[in-house]
């Protein structure tokens, strides 16, 4: 993807002996560099360990807030690198890394609140006269590949996407539920 997106190619890999990263061969074909850091010894990759800690803050706020279920962590890091990927930064002159890396700024219109109530159109093949014409739903995050947002369904308990929402960022449903 970094090659055919972005016409750059990854000079070096670094990462901490994780068997399931072994691409040693694979890496050596493409010409990457391949790296290790010492078995736990995390300060080898500060530059990692400072972003990865910067990432898991934001989602644990994420968490805190909604009260969602911690079935919802990898939603909670997902929203938290999208968030984070669109925030200026001053080492970045003030821009975000959204906007160093496509050359344009991110639309920040459709930023939603994590875990809030939302109302979501029904589908008119999955309807009747007297069916309801929107169901609720909690907003989880922004689909990748998709123009529209990744809803968890209260009634069904299944997680869907959806471009017909309307929000209610006055309620999270779950810290009413639990």
């Amino acid at each position: 993807m970094v090659q055919t997106q972005f016409g750059v190619s990854i000079k070096c890999l670094i990462y901490d002996n994780a068997k399931e990263l072994a691409l040693t061969e694979f890496l050596a074909s493409i010409g990457t560099l391949h790296q290790f850091s010492c078995v736990e010894r995390s300060k080898q990759n500060s530059l990692v360990e400072r972003k990865h800690k910067h990432l898991l803050n934001v989602a644990r706020a994420l968490y805190f807030l909604s009260k969602v279920s911690i079935s919802f962590w990898g939603d909670c890091v997902t929203i938290a690198t999208f968030l984070i990927n669109r925030t200026p930064s001053p080492l970045l002159k003030h821009n975000s890394p959204f906007n160093n890396l496509f050359k344009k700024e991110p639309d920040y219109h459709a930023l939603k609140s994590f875990g809030f109530l939302a109302f979501t159109s029904t589908l008119p093949s999955s309807r009747n006269k007297f069916s309801p014409r929107a169901v609720p739903a909690i907003f989880v995050g922004y689909p990748r590949g998709y123009k529209g947002y990744k809803l968890y369904s209260l009634d069904t308990k299944k997680f869907f996407v959806s471009r017909d929402v309307i929000f209610d960022e006055s309620i999270f449903p779950f810290q009413t539920i639990s």
